[in-house]
């Protein structure tokens, strides 16, 4: 609790988001070197991901993006534990994503893309900047989603993943092409969640020599349109100290007593 106090009784208030200060307490009293559990430090993770490791650094060499405290505190911890890492770090790229948007990230790194001038510059989708999170994606579409449509890929999709969005998809994938040099989905597609103006799903992919390309194609099945995909958080809310989810009785849901006192009953009348 000292930690505590003493962040807040910094000048302007403590750096940390209440969110975090609510979701990661052990962060604040133990110090960034700390990890919730279900998690890992960033060393731990760079370690074990090695050249699949992509954290705020690269954004700093290849975006010019100096996190705040706020969320350079967000990102102080991998969400994902050292089992999912050792399984994930060869089918698997680990990004920090922050504030940055698909038009951010072209203005910065222009020659990774092969549109030069995008036909998504006005789309929600391309100037929505990103949250401060970290995404364990996967290099290559889901096996097996290919020539597949929309809803027959999400049949495929594993419990612990999800299908993330086309931002996160092309910050990972350009990152780490600017960081090793490989091109990661060089001759195929990978569908994300998100979707253009007229409701048409978006994928990207078939990263070449030209330049990563943004597509808008719906939810048809062909053969080169995969399923991207990203693993879900190890973080347990109903593991997690502070956080016991109770199931409710049903004595939680019954109506609440009436306080008032009952009314008198009224007076039998007489017979006669």
């Amino acid at each position: 609790m000292s930690e505590i106090k003493r962040q807040l009784g910094q000048p302007g208030g403590s750096p940390l988001d209440p969110a975090l200060v609510a979701r990661r307490p052990q962060l604040i009293v133990e110090g960034n070197s700390a990890a919730p559990a279900g998690s890992t430090t960033l060393e731990q993770a760079a370690a074990i991901m090695g050249a699949a490791f992509h954290g705020l650094d690269a954004l700093a060499r290849h975006c010019d993006l100096e996190p705040s405290a706020s969320v350079a505190a967000q990102l102080a911890a991998v969400p994902f534990s050292e089992e999912t890492l050792l399984r994930s770090r060869d089918t698997h790229v680990l990004v920090a994503c922050a504030r940055l948007s698909i038009m951010g990230l072209r203005a910065k790194a222009p020659d990774a893309f092969y549109f030069k001038r995008a036909w998504y510059a006005d789309e929600d989708f391309a100037r929505r900047p990103l949250s401060s999170r970290w995404r364990l994606i996967r290099k290559e579409p889901v096996p097996d989603s290919t020539s597949k449509d929309w809803a027959r890929q999400q049949a495929v999709l594993a419990p612990d993943e999800l299908v993330p969005g086309v931002a996160e998809m092309t910050l990972g994938v350009v990152l780490h092409r600017l960081e090793t040099g490989e091109r990661l989905l060089p001759s195929v597609y990978a569908r994300t969640s998100d979707v253009d103006s007229s409701g048409r799903r978006i994928g990207l992919g078939r990263f070449g020599a030209d330049g990563l390309r943004i597509r808008s194609f719906g939810g048809r099945a062909d053969y080169y349109i995969g399923l991207a995909a990203a693993r879900k958080s190890s973080w347990n809310r109903r593991r997690s100290p502070g956080f016991t989810v109770r199931t409710p009785t049903p004595r939680d849901t019954a109506a609440p007593p009436d306080p008032r006192p009952p009314a008198p009953r009224s007076a039998r009348p007489s017979a006669g």
